[in-house]
């Protein structure tokens, strides 16, 4: 288990319940009913069962990075409708279940990255309508089901960097129905290509009918930088950016930088 920094901590001051670093094995039963935000990280938690927040009506932030959970049970989060972050990362989670989310329509920040994942399935965040930043790296995923992140049309930020995957999981219309998504982290996995049809320009148009900047972290793939040339053809290449020259796909079909490359693309139909 990754081993957090966060001190070891036990109070309750002004709505917010610390207990970190405590070695508790299950989430404790005195919680005050008035906390807003609960801090449990980096303890031997294995399990969440639907008790466990139940009683929480008020709680905005539930923090559980750093256990050993492996289990949660459906109902869990269900009654939490002011929740707005919840993180469970580094911990030792299987599959994540679309039952969690049922309820949780104010909740913006999901972070569950760092666990054993192997597989997304079809409309597994669809009830997280409000959802800016979804947080998937670092687990081994061999699937992604293609509408694994549909309906999230208010997503901004999608991290699946460091996640196992390789081209064939990039379905077609992956990402469509993102509307207001900006950065799409993809670095450090195991992709030769983003196909072109993965997302639209049509679906990442602003106001006036002007397509707003997106940013894409590539770096750390191997790259047939021949198969991106959709990156710099026409309307792709005002909207399709770069954060640096370090987030650039590195070729492994050219010794030249990606901002030098020439790439000879043939009309795609797009």
């Amino acid at each position: 288990m990754l081993i957090n920094a966060v001190a070891c901590r036990d109070e309750y001051i002004n709505g917010v319940f610390w207990r970190t670093s405590s070695g508790l094995p299950r989430v404790p039963d005195d919680i005050p009913f008035g906390a807003t935000q609960v801090h449990l990280e980096s303890n031997e938690i294995e399990e969440i069962n639907q008790l466990s927040f139940r009683h929480l009506t008020r709680v905005t932030h539930i923090y559980l990075d750093s256990n050993r959970i492996s289990s949660i049970q459906a109902t869990t989060f269900n009654t939490l409708s002011k929740l707005i972050h919840l993180y469970m990362s580094h911990n030792r989670l299987t599959a994540v279940n679309r039952e969690w989310f049922t309820g949780l329509s104010s909740l913006k920040v999901l972070k569950i990255e760092g666990n054993l994942f192997r597989s997304l399935e079809a409309e597994t965040f669809k009830d997280l309508t409000s959802l800016s930043h979804l947080y998937l790296s670092n687990n081994d995923f061999q699937s992604l089901d293609p509408r694994a992140c549909a309906n999230l049309a208010s997503l901004t930020y999608l991290a699946l960097d460091s996640a196992d995957l390789d081209s064939s999981m990039l379905a077609p219309k992956m990402f469509n129905g993102m509307t207001k998504l900006v950065h799409l982290v993809l670095r450090n996995n195991h992709l030769d290509t983003v196909p072109w049809n993965v997302f639209s320009p049509s679906d990442f148009r602003g106001s006036g009918g002007h397509p707003p900047s997106m940013y894409l972290y590539l770096n750390g793939n191997p790259f047939i930088c021949s198969t991106l040339c959709w990156i710099k053809h026409g309307e792709q290449e005002k909207w399709l950016r770069f954060t640096s020259t370090a987030h650039a796909p590195q070729c492994t079909d050219s010794n030249d930088a990606w901002a030098s490359t020439q790439l000879s693309c043939p009309s795609m139909g797009m």
